[in-house]
């Protein structure tokens, strides 16, 4: 079986970074509200700004979103290098056989005789890739 060539990896990266940021930065800023709630008291004081003194103050919400954002990218990095490890195909004389999955395998062949049309759709960063 082959792996694909390494400039996969940034595609993969992206894909994953794309498909899963809206819900990752939802996560975030709840979690840095969370955060902050703990030490200020109300969620209602984060949000009017009426902090007191010796609880948290934006700038530690701050830095508690960018940390949970850096730990996403963290990890899609993560993944997006053990997809690429667990990505494998060959083609052989009569199909065109995958194999891909981090936590389930999955086992792919497809008999050439069964392909009735092939679309290539490049977006701009394969191109530059």
């Amino acid at each position: 079986m082959k792996k694909l060539d390494p400039r996969a990896l940034l595609f993969f990266f992206f894909d994953f970074l794309a498909s899963t940021a809206g819900f990752a930065l939802l996560v975030a800023a709840v979690l840095s509200l969370f955060l902050a709630q703990r030490s200020a008291g109300s969620f209602s004081d984060i949000i009017s700004g009426q902090l007191s003194l010796g609880s948290i103050s934006y700038n530690q919400l701050i830095y508690n979103f960018v940390g949970l954002f850096i730990l996403y990218l963290v990890l899609v990095l993560a993944w997006t290098v053990l997809y690429y490890m667990n990505y494998s195909y060959e083609l052989t004389a009569d199909s065109l056989k995958q194999q891909l999955g981090v936590i389930s395998r999955k086992y792919t062949g497809v008999p050439y005789d069964n392909v009735q049309d092939v679309d290539i759709d490049q977006s701009v960063l394969m191109r530059i890739l």
